[in-house]
């Protein structure tokens, strides 16, 4: 929470200092109603029939001083809730805890820190995940399930989850599964999940796998393959009877294969032709007016030019970038010059205008987070020939601006979640590496209006070679060409790097087990006991793979969760705590503290540290199975390389 204050004050120095370029990791700065600056009020201690209490959040009001906004009213305290004023928004993990929102937004990654934060210490409850799923942490005098469990999870972008990622995703969602089932009259209530997806295929195995249900998908299928009574294609009649129907499609690909040219050199030509074109529509549009005639622009030509400005070049990694950045720095220039010349005759200023410079643009995940605002916001940026030059409107202001990027390269970065209404015009610099990824981010281009895909194939690679010479026959049906997903949570090497992280979740949430003191409390279990407690965690598994088995589906999907899988899991569990018995048996003999987490000495008393990092030194690792990771994309440890020069 001081994090968060710190950072508004932040921002506030930095506008006062007339510093445009503020660099912050907050998501939103104004208000979302009107657009005002956010004034963050600071409410730890309030006070209400007499009594204190901890509240410890962080209010986003408005700051407009005319009450005319919904968010700038003056706060109201009332049975220890605050009523209008503040926008109903908490970005801070501490303020989630304490008060556990009606609607929660995370990805992945950040759920997996319901492994490490949990607390049932008074005063702590802004550290206990625990109370987002109704349990752990709560007042005295009043129920620990003070809230009910989540009843719904939406997933987006359902297609991402696989491979790896994936499998990884598929075990923790078990324990948030867990987490979320509570016992109503007897009767288990499981959450509702609803999934979106743009481009999968083999979908009841991911959800299968990912969420332990069945698929209902939704809208069903109509009577035809492009009527599903929810929507259909597009399309006209080319005839008066009605028989003959062409579909159409905002979006035109065009398959390009370089011949006696590298692709590097053919890139640079496209990209020239479509930034030529541009000031051959505006010539021919414009008709004897001038350029610099900001007037003469009609709204129907600005939004023309405004589509079809900006030219996004698409790469598949961060490496065909740096073979090419060179050249689009210096290179393209030259190449523009070269169409230019050849197609219009120097005049009416659109050889200074198109030819001196290139604006150009990047979205990649070399960028941080801040950078990638900027950018979003740039290349967002409405092209206006007022911006062009200094120029004067109707009513004698004067108007300039930014002008939108020329060209912008790009990664898969941008094939989720980027949606830019302007972009139009996207070269394809080879085939993707599936085609799932192809489709996602040749969509972004034709959002809102006609557009095109330029695909340029590479001439020495034989995939890139093959989708040429079926170029029309593939994206006809490419959506049919999309990969299966493979999902294989309950493999030897899933189980081995993943299932810490759920046995670590389930662990801290549904037992005792949960702070620094109750950690060393498994040396109390007797053989029993402890059997039992195994049982607990292996028996979520066992009635998993049996509905698998009693269910009608097929044999690949019943395979899934095998009986070998099921004894691969008990086997490991039981390892981990004998680990972990023989870990706590150790600290109580050197007379240590014993925690999950935490480093730091208490009193003065070595702490041992049950979880280890993931990238961990090997010899301060003292149980493979107890490496909980802090995300969910977690890559194998880095090796430090130095060269001692004799």
């Amino acid at each position: 929470l001081k994090d968060l204050e710190i950072e508004y004050k932040k921002i506030e120095e930095q506008q006062r200092s007339g510093n445009e370029n503020v660099s912050s990791t907050i998501p939103f700065e104004n208000c979302p109603w009107c657009g005002n600056k956010l004034n963050p009020i600071s409410y730890n201690l309030i006070q209400d029939r007499g009594s204190v209490h901890e509240y410890n959040r962080v209010l986003l009001k408005c700051s407009s001083s005319d009450n005319k906004c919904s968010f700038s009213h003056p706060l109201r305290v009332k049975n220890r809730r605050i009523d209008h004023g503040p926008i109903p928004v908490a970005l801070c993990d501490e303020e989630i805890y304490q008060h556990p929102p009606a609607l929660l937004f995370g990805t992945v990654d950040k759920f997996a820190q319901l492994a490490h934060k949990a607390s049932d210490a008074n005063g702590k409850r802004h550290q206990d995940s625990r109370r987002l799923f109704g349990q752990g942490n709560w007042e005295k005098g009043k129920p620990s399930t003070g809230y009910l469990t989540p009843d719904l999870i939406i997933q987006d972008e359902l297609h991402l989850l696989l491979g790896p990622l994936g499998s990884s995703v598929a075990l923790f969602e078990s324990a948030i599964d867990q987490l979320c089932t509570r016992i109503e009259n007897g009767v288990r209530i499981r959450p509702k999940v609803i999934s979106s997806t743009a481009t999968t295929r083999n979908t009841n195995l991911q959800i299968l796998a990912l969420f332990d249900r069945n698929v209902n998908l939704f809208p069903k299928a109509g009577v035809e393959c492009d009527d599903s009574f929810f929507a259909f294609y597009k399309r006209h009649y080319t005839d008066s009877t009605g028989l003959q129907v062409k579909y159409l499609s905002k979006r035109k690909y065009f398959g390009i294969l370089p011949t006696g040219r590298t692709q590097i050199w053919m890139q640079m030509r496209l990209a020239a032709i479509l930034m030529v074109h541009r000031a051959l529509f505006e010539k021919e549009q414009l008709g004897v007016q001038s350029p610099i005639n900001a007037h003469a622009y009609s709204d129907e030509l600005r939004r023309s030019m405004d589509y079809y400005h900006t030219v996004v070049s698409y790469f598949n990694s961060l490496k065909e970038i740096g073979k090419t950045e060179s050249q689009v720095n210096t290179y393209i220039l030259k190449e523009v010059r070269r169409v230019f010349n050849r197609v219009l005759r120097p005049g009416k200023l659109m050889h200074g205008l198109y030819t001196y410079s290139i604006l150009g643009g990047e979205l990649t995940g070399r960028l941080s987070g801040e950078e990638v605002k900027r950018e979003l916001e740039r290349v967002s940026t409405k092209w206006d020939p007022y911006k062009r030059f200094a120029h004067k409107d109707n009513e004698g202001n004067t108007l300039t601006g930014t002008v939108p990027p020329d060209f912008v390269v790009a990664t898969n970065m941008i094939s989720v979640g980027i949606d830019v209404s302007r972009f139009n015009t996207i070269i394809m610099n080879s085939m993707p590496r599936n085609i799932a990824e192809y489709i996602q981010a040749s969509s972004r281009v034709a959002r809102n209006n006609l557009g095109m895909v330029l695909t340029v194939h590479h001439p020495f690679r034989a995939r890139d070679i093959s989708h040429y010479e079926k170029f029309i026959e593939f994206h006809e049906k490419m959506y049919s060409y999309v990969e299966p997903i493979s999902i294989t949570p309950f493999t030897k090497k899933a189980l081995s790097r993943y299932l810490g992280l759920y046995l670590a979740t389930y662990l801290r949430h549904k037992t005792g087990f949960v702070n620094r003191d109750s950690a060393r409390n498994v040396l109390d279990l007797n053989k029993n006991e402890m059997k039992e407690f195994i049982q607990e965690f292996t028996s979520y598994f066992e009635k998993r793979s049996k509905r698998m088995s009693e269910s009608g589906l097929p044999d690949i999907l019943k395979n899934l969760l095998r009986e070998d899988n099921l004894l691969t899991i008990e086997s490991w569990i039981n390892e981990a705590f004998e680990e972990w018995i023989a870990f706590a048996e150790k600290a109580r003999a050197d007379g240590a503290g014993f925690v999950f987490n935490n480093r730091s000495n208490r009193g003065g008393t070595p702490q041992y540290q049950l979880y280890v990092d993931i990238d961990e030194y090997d010899a301060n690792i003292h149980s493979k199975k107890w490496q909980i990771p802090q995300s969910l994309r977690v890559i194998e440890p880095e090796a430090a390389i130095k060269i001692h020069r004799k």
